[in-house]
């Protein structure tokens, strides 16, 4: 069997046609460049996945966990109803701003909430509000068991639990030859093994360029 590499023009092809940025998206990412944050977002196919899936599941309420400058919220809030709300959880004051600004710049500010400072604090409170229709979770490798504790029961049965970057670099596959510690590769493969229970989830770790594992609760 072929082995799939990276493909910079088969991922523009895709891009071009499925996950073509506006002007919101651009907006963003040149903010990111220019605070050396773009290595650090997801492309504008991955976007268009959590897009797509915000879609897809008629999802009205949304939590997201680590939200840097907004990219990855945007794209999920124009696929969200007009009454729909993303709950965005972002540890950096002056990001928190940012995403504002970008969501009012936009006309989108009714659909978010941010809220700045540690994301179990504020998780422990938005329990009062389950269940959610989604959680992406792009935040501390570190601590993706423990947000994974609170989505299972803040989340409601056929909704959505998505994680990004959990190949880890590398790290969950071929954890000789990676640089990250011990203890986050074994939070990681902790984390996409619970995910894995066919018992539990539909799921599936998608083959992007660092791993996003999409499961939809059964429970």
């Amino acid at each position: 069997m072929r082995k799939e590499t990276e493909n910079p023009a088969r991922d523009e092809y895709i891009a071009n046609l499925f996950a073509e940025e506006q002007s919101v998206h651009k907006q963003i990412r040149l903010q990111m460049e220019a605070e050396g944050f773009d290595h650090m977002s997801l492309s504008s196919l991955e976007g268009q996945m959590l897009s797509f899936y915000t879609k897809f599941i008629g999802a009205k309420n949304i939590v997201e966990i680590g939200s840097l400058l907004g990219y990855s919220a945007v794209w999920m809030a124009g696929a969200l109803p007009e009454d729909g709300k993303i709950y965005c959880l972002e540890i950096s004051e002056e990001r928190s701003e940012i995403i504002s600004k970008n969501f009012e710049a936009f006309n989108m500010s009714h659909k978010l909430e941010v809220l700045s400072g540690d994301a179990m604090g504020h998780l422990n409170h938005l329990s009062a509000k389950a269940p959610f229709d989604m959680c992406f979770i792009d935040a501390n490798k570190g601590a993706y068991v423990k947000y994974l504790d609170w989505a299972e029961t803040s989340i409601k049965k056929g909704g959505l639990i998505i994680g990004d970057n959990t190949f880890l670099f590398g790290g969950v596959y071929d954890s000789e030859n990676s640089s990250e510690s011990k203890n986050r590769i074994k939070i990681m493969q902790e984390f996409n093994k619970r995910l894995a229970d066919k018992e539990k989830y539909n799921s599936m770790l998608f083959p992007t360029s660092e791993g996003m594992t999409i499961a939809q609760k059964l429970f």
